[in-house]
């Protein structure tokens, strides 16, 4: 297979991509807010109940966007008031221009020290 071949694939893959989040993204905001709301606590009291959770001493979580996504500031709260060490994404592009072996964007994790670095 030539390498045209697999950029066109690539090319492919990274437009069905896109389009599946819009599509998605179109769905999850149509969702009554209530029910999101009811869906993160089921979800944030699952998540607290797991051993894996309560033995961890460490854990990675998204920040919630305003609609369409379970709220995570509850577990993220508890974490934090829990001693545990708590990393959020922060995604950005580099500084120097995109050469071909470089992802566009770069994805860190960063801690944060308490409740006021959610807000």
């Amino acid at each position: 297979m030539s390498s045209n071949a697999l950029d066109l694939g690539a090319e492919s893959q990274l437009s069905d991509k896109k389009a599946v989040r819009k599509k998605l993204h179109g769905l999850l905001s149509s969702l009554p807010s209530d029910y999101v709301q009811r869906q993160s606590v089921n979800a944030t009291n699952l998540l607290l109940s797991l051993p894996e959770y309560k033995n961890a001493r460490s854990i990675s979580i998204f920040m919630s966007m305003p609609s369409g996504e379970i709220n995570t500031r509850d577990l993220t709260k508890h974490a934090l008031n829990s001693g545990k060490h708590v990393f959020v994404p922060y995604i950005y592009k580099p500084k120097e221009p995109r050469q071909d072996n470089l992802p566009a964007s770069i994805m860190d994790m960063l801690q944060l020290a308490d409740e006021e670095d959610y807000a």
